[in-house]
């Protein structure tokens, strides 16, 4: 997926005025620190900024940060260090004609396969590093034995190298499992009826399968990968530990589960267990601060990025050391 030095350096120059440095916020009562690294994304370049960002993916295996910005329907894809190389137009067909997409969840395998939840379509669709399309997975597929569509929802990375995909059909909510050319090898349905409301994210490690939810009793709900609910926490209500919006999820390499919560304008932070350890965020336009986050992601070095749906940037943050969070004071 690399572009060659030359190219990418031409496309950094264009965005060398929009590099800043993350500042922290206030440290936890242990004294730890969520320490700042030098960028701060927003588009390609000052001509090109992300217009409506929606999904977010750390690709682990070439070191890279994928961007689906539904409002300029394409995706962006960015070196570890917030350097662009390279975008692409997502095309969906609608109605019988070909017309831009608004991609709202991008993952990708280790070989480079795109897997994309478009906001237009029904299909979950699979392009190569250059945006060629390579096929389309229809609903059909996904769910062949509902009687209503499947509604891909969100994406994500097994340590398989397989994709992971919720699809909502009938209420009910389904984690299909594929290889990376798309072909579907296991169908789980997750928890029992009403555990699940409308799933806004996933994560998945090699024993568990993490799942943020808008709208149902817990906002935080932890699977085993046969479908079972082992745990569940955080619910609408004031307090620490709990959520307004729960929009997104992800799990470092040491089992902390981080979780966005968009209209508290934060990312909470819980040990593998679902105790609260504390956020970072607060509602702001400056370093550090956040406007209506949307996505997390964790990269190879358990650095978090966190996408801004109306900030319009993805801020990255490196944990301290034991995978901590920044503060547990109010914001």
């Amino acid at each position: 997926m690399n572009l060659p030095r030359a190219s990418y350096r031409v496309f950094g120059a264009s965005l060398a005025a929009l590099l800043l440095f993350v500042v922290l916020l206030p440290v936890d009562v242990s004294g730890e620190e969520m320490i700042g690294i030098p960028f701060t994304i927003y588009g390609m370049d000052g001509g090109r900024p992300f217009l409506t960002p929606r999904g977010l993916f750390c690709d682990l295996q070439v070191d890279e940060i994928l961007v689906a910005d539904a409002g300029g329907h394409r995706i962006q894809i960015f070196d570890s260090e917030g350097w662009p190389k390279y975008e692409f137009i997502h095309w969906v067909e609608r109605n019988g004609e070909r017309i831009q997409g608004e991609p709202g969840a991008v993952a990708a395998t280790p070989d480079g396969n795109i897997f994309i939840i478009d906001i237009l379509s029904l299909d979950i669709s699979i392009v190569n590093f250059r945006g060629l399309p390579l096929r389309n997975i229809s609903a059909a597929e996904l769910l062949p034995d509902q009687n209503e569509p499947a509604l891909g929802v969100c994406l994500a990375l097994g340590p398989e190298g397989h994709i992971f995909a919720i699809c909502k059909a009938n209420n009910d909510h389904f984690m299909v499992e594929m290889t990376n050319t798309g072909e579907v090898i296991g169908r789980v349905l997750m928890g029992q009826a009403g555990d699940l409301k409308q799933v806004t994210g996933i994560a998945v490690d090699a024993q568990r399968v993490y799942l943020s939810d808008l709208a149902a009793e817990s906002c935080v709900q932890v699977f085993d990968r046969q479908g079972q609910r082992q745990l569940a926490f955080g619910i609408h209500d004031t307090g620490w530990g709990n959520f307004s919006f729960p929009a997104a999820i992800s799990v470092t390499s040491l089992g902390h589960i981080w979780v966005v919560d968009q209209i508290r304008q934060i990312v909470n932070s819980f040990d593998a267990e679902g105790k609260f350890l504390g956020y970072i965020g607060g509602k702001g336009i400056g370093p550090g601060s956040m406007s209506y986050p949307c996505a997390v992601a964790r990269d190879r070095r358990d650095r978090i990025l966190v996408l801004e749906k109306v900030g319009r940037r993805c801020q990255a943050f490196v944990l301290p050391e034991g995978g901590g969070a920044a503060s547990n004071s109010g914001t």
